[in-house]
């Protein structure tokens, strides 16, 4: 498979390229088709890719704020026993916490393209499905498979974790300020209702969805793909003789198995890039039917 080119290289390719041709990729990519160039295709997917972690990196920033104003007004709250009756003056830097955290919420998605404003504007994220297909139905060369795992990529972790500080300084001082007593285990006591309404919650809606479940799930991870077959999370390995195929699907990787459940791998839950993958699962899966007829 052509190389696809990585950051800003892939934007530069991108804009070297004729208003013609990025036109027609954006009239292919509403019809669901890639360009009919593998080069142009593997532009498109660099191209998509670049401008999605530059997203991630202004997300970043956007949720470090949020994190820290609904954070400390949470923790605030949680100091204050979870609630506050009779509302003084001196509880107004809570309601402007509140006011400030939805207004940054709001004003979120105005900033992003704001600052995603290009021009020539980037490929159509409906280009990116096709163009991945287009490159990974090249004629590949059967290569010796290598055990790959796929582990779940949490972005905005280290973010919580640094922002915590701040947030846990920030709740303090608010709920000084208010003058209030502090009552903590109070808070502990609302939080502990609140998560009982929210296990009430997710238990109805997983009921709900159990006749999806039973044909399609979400993949659990970590994915190891070794010699002997797939092993999903610390479930048992699945033979490749049993893996019938892994598709790529609008902006997810599905893997097909006999008498299983179908399992759904969003790209952005790991930070192995999908062609990797469907490359693997392929040669592993070829070298195994070689062994069968042998």
């Amino acid at each position: 498979m052509l190389d696809i080119p990585a950051g800003a290289a892939a934007r530069e390719a991108w804009n070297a390229l004729p208003g013609t041709v990025r036109a027609e990729v954006a009239a292919l990519a509403e019809r669901g088709e890639a360009h009919p160039d593998p080069v142009i295709a593997a532009i498109v997917v660099g191209t998509l890719r670049h401008s999605s972690s530059r997203s991630l990196w202004t997300d970043s920033l956007l949720l470090a704020t949020l994190f820290t104003f609904g954070g400390g007004l949470w923790l605030g709250l949680f100091m204050l026993g979870g609630e506050i009756h009779r509302v003084g003056w001196r509880d107004y830097p809570i309601s402007a916490t509140f006011a400030t955290a939805v207004l940054i919420f709001l004003g979120s998605a105005g900033i992003s393209r704001l600052l995603g404003r290009e021009k020539p504007a980037a490929p159509p994220v409906e280009a990116l499905t096709p163009s991945l297909r287009a490159l990974l139905l090249l004629p590949q060369a059967l290569t010796t498979p290598q055990p790959m795992t796929i582990r779940r990529q949490h972005p905005y972790l280290p973010i919580a974790l640094a922002t915590l500080p701040f947030a846990v300084t920030y709740g303090y001082l608010l709920a000084r300020w208010t003058g209030r007593p502090l009552d903590p285990i109070g808070g502990a006591q609302f939080l502990l209702f609140q998560a009982a309404v929210g296990a009430v919650v997710s238990a109805i809606l997983r009921y709900a969805h159990r006749a999806e479940r039973r044909v399609r799930r979400e993949a659990p991870m970590p994915i190891r793909l070794i010699d002997a077959g797939l092993r999903f999370g610390r479930g048992r390995t699945i033979p490749w003789s049993h893996v019938q195929g892994v598709y790529v699907t609008a902006d997810t990787l599905e893997w097909v198995l006999r008498d299983r459940p179908r399992l759904v791998l969003d790209f952005d839950a790991t930070r192995t890039h999908p062609e990797d993958i469907v490359l693997a699962a392929r040669a592993y899966s070829m070298t195994a039917a070689v062994e069968t007829i042998s």
